[in-house]
């Protein structure tokens, strides 16, 4: 198993695959120290290490990294989309709740089931009347029973 501080190096100074994968690593390591490399990675050109990144920010509880990750709710991918709204739920993040409910509507399929799961887990009255509201307009069946069983419709 690579150490922790090869992982960090390989974040620093690897190439786009080396870095996201070492992003992967120190998110299952859940090791507080990557915080901040991993935050500064989020703004990486490379559409894997962003959304390696903002995974592995959520697995090790980094809360401070909310507003990162409320922003990569716009970003250009929607693998990084997906893996922001994912990791706001896994943070529990209400004060995330009206960002996501703003990508609610996503093109992608991914994103909008992450959304929807993303609101489940933080939960609370305004996670259940935008779930409410979005069911009516949603036309992916997985996601509706989603909603459905959460909301015991």
């Amino acid at each position: 198993m690579v150490g922790f501080d090869e992982l960090i190096a390989k974040l620093q100074n690897g190439a786009p695959q080396e870095k996201a994968d070492a992003a992967a690593e120190l998110g299952h390591l859940k090791d507080i120290r990557a915080i901040h490399l991993l935050r500064e990675n989020l703004k990486s050109k490379d559409v894997a290490v962003r959304d390696n990144c903002a995974y592995a920010l959520a697995e090790i509880g980094a809360k401070e990294s909310t507003k990162d990750l409320i922003k990569l709710l716009d970003d250009e991918s929607k693998l990084v989309r997906k893996s922001a709204a994912k990791g706001l739920g896994m943070l529990k993040a209400t004060e995330a709740v009206d960002a996501l409910s703003k990508k609610i509507d996503d093109d992608s399929y991914l994103v909008r089931k992450s959304v929807v799961r993303s609101l489940i887990q933080i939960g609370g009255e305004k996670s259940k009347k935008i779930l409410r509201e979005h069911l009516l307009k949603e036309d992916n069946v997985f996601i509706q029973n989603m909603i459905k069983e959460y909301l015991r419709i």
